[in-house]
């Protein structure tokens, strides 16, 4: 199913602050929303280091296509 995100995240110990929002096509039974987000920010970040870094989802919303 087709879903809208919009996530912040950062880190204290990197010094970085950034948010992300797309359209991402998710299995909820098999993936959750924190996990998503995690795979968008290693995919699209690959040098920040998520054991360091806070998520804080800020939208989530299903849509129809």
């Amino acid at each position: 199913m087709s879903y809208f995100i919009a996530f912040d995240f950062f880190s204290t110990e990197q010094k970085f602050n950034k948010f992300w929002y797309g359209i991402i096509e998710i299995d909820l039974h098999i993936i959750t929303i924190q996990d998503a987000a995690k795979n968008i920010i290693y995919e699209n970040y690959p040098d920040i280091d998520l054991n360091l870094t806070a998520i804080k989802i800020t939208a989530f919303n299903n849509i129809n296509l």
